[in-house]
């Protein structure tokens, strides 16, 4: 038995390490822009007008969740539960989505991320808001942009 252990534990490890070989990344370098509202206090905290950012996809064939580089201006599409939405995607358009309601304090918020893996078209959305409609401590932003797929050169 301990033996059998031993084996599965091994084999299980070195699945784990293998997932990247098994079901790759595709990377994805993306120039994205928007105007961003945030309010906190009912005073407004972000700069007037569109912002650019540029922001790295990771995206996997098989697995839901999605890696996103971390960025300062958009730190929200960094949340680990930003996961594929199955019902939404199909063998063009990959459909990522995170929504929550905070009971707390009850604000709501909804997340999403959509690329069209031929075009490279993007667009990324947030939003948080306390309910019903309370923007006074919120965020929103929607970005539009275009997504570059890196190539994998070999040496």
């Amino acid at each position: 038995m301990k033996a059998f252990h031993s084996y599965s534990t091994t084999v299980l490890c070195l699945f784990i390490v293998g997932c990247d070989h098994f079901d790759p990344v595709s990377n994805y370098n993306c120039q994205m822009k928007g105007e961003i509202f945030r309010y906190r206090n009912g005073t407004k905290q972000s700069i007037d007008g569109d912002q650019s950012i540029q922001i790295q996809l990771g995206i996997f064939e098989k697995r839901t969740n999605l890696l996103v580089s971390k960025n300062e201006l958009v730190p929200e599409l960094n949340n680990p539960d930003l996961v594929l939405n199955a019902k939404n995607t199909n063998t063009v358009e990959r459909y990522y989505q995170y929504e929550s309601l905070d009971s707390v304090n009850n604000q709501k918020s909804a997340s999403n991320i959509v690329i069209n893996t031929l075009t490279g078209d993007a667009r990324m959305f947030h939003r948080r808001w306390t309910l019903p409609s309370d923007w006074k401590n919120s965020d929103q932003y929607t970005l539009l942009g275009h997504c570059k797929k890196e190539m994998i050169t070999s040496n």
